[in-house]
């Protein structure tokens, strides 16, 4: 009998400087964001202390820790608790590393205009995995041809 997935997540990693899906993995909606993370990115980092920026879903030691060991620099968005809010300091880090992860959203707002509606229905997790890598591999070709038809500032 086939499994039936009802929602499935795109998890991606994005080039900061032009918005190309380097990397994605998909996972069933109920696991949580911070599941993926790791296998989403490189095994190593391209350059000494690479930045990883991410949510504050993101945050906890253990994934701290393994991005230090492959040779990033976590730039994780930090949490308020209850009767401990965050720090001016740690606001206005919150906010630098906002400003670059906000890049992430724009390809998803993109994909969604291009190619409509988000849901994608599927039975069988393989076909889910696969179309959500066509749609990709898809922004992937559009957002090359917006980048290569650039005209320039004058």
């Amino acid at each position: 009998m086939p499994i039936r997935i009802k929602h499935s997540k795109n998890h991606v990693t994005i080039d900061e400087e032009y918005k190309l899906i380097r990397g994605y993995g998909v996972t069933g909606a109920a696991s949580h964001d911070s599941v993926p993370y790791l296998d989403v990115l490189p095994a190593e980092a391209s350059y000494p202390d690479q930045e990883a920026f991410a949510d504050s879903a993101y945050s906890s030691k253990e994934i701290d820790s393994k991005l230090k060991e492959r040779g990033y620099l976590p730039m994780i968005c930090e949490k308020g608790y209850r009767n401990k809010p965050l720090s001016e300091e740690q606001k206005k880090m919150n906010r630098m590393r906002s400003r670059i992860r906000c890049r992430v959203e724009h390809v998803f707002g993109s994909m969604k205009m291009r190619m409509g509606d988000e849901t994608l229905r599927s039975i069988g997790f393989g076909r889910a995995r696969f179309w959500i890598g066509v749609r990709n591999l898809v922004y992937n070709m559009c957002r090359f041809v917006s980048l290569k038809c650039a005209k320039p500032v004058k």
